[in-house]
């Protein structure tokens, strides 16, 4: 009968009786990290249009460009410029941050979603600017 078990139960973490094998360790249920989640706007439904609350909350909305779902996520569907919320009608643009002709990388460090007057309002400016990296 131990033979048996011996397989699958050996001394390890929890003492005598651990269930593991070479690879793995079954751990206790009160050893799982709880997470909590954010609720979903009761009037929100995936079919309703409003790509930037699903791109801010999921990351990802079928017809919005990966990299612009991304970056509403990464910036709580806010534009940096004028501190406003994304809307479904507002013209979304990426922008580098520190302007590839200055020197910027291509990376999500150096991006972000601009409304379309913001964009062109920063990017106007740029020239005016001393970028360091």
């Amino acid at each position: 009968m131990y033979e048996a078990l011996r397989k699958y139960f050996s001394y390890g973490k929890y003492g005598k009786w651990t269930f593991q094998t070479e690879e793995a360790v079954l751990y206790y249920h009160a050893e799982t990290e709880i997470k909590r989640h954010q609720l979903v706007k009761p009037d929100a439904s995936p079919y309703d249009g409003n790509w930037t609350y699903w791109s801010k909350r999921r990351g990802t909305y079928t017809g919005t460009p990966a990299r612009v779902s991304r970056l509403l996520k990464k910036q709580k569907g806010i534009c940096p410029q004028c501190k406003q919320h994304f809307t479904p009608e507002d013209l979304i643009e990426v922008d580098h941050i520190i302007p590839k002709s200055k020197g910027g990388l291509d990376t999500y460090n150096n991006l972000q979603a601009l409304h379309r007057h913001c964009h062109e309002a920063k990017s106007k400016n740029d020239y005016l600017y001393d970028w360091h990296l």
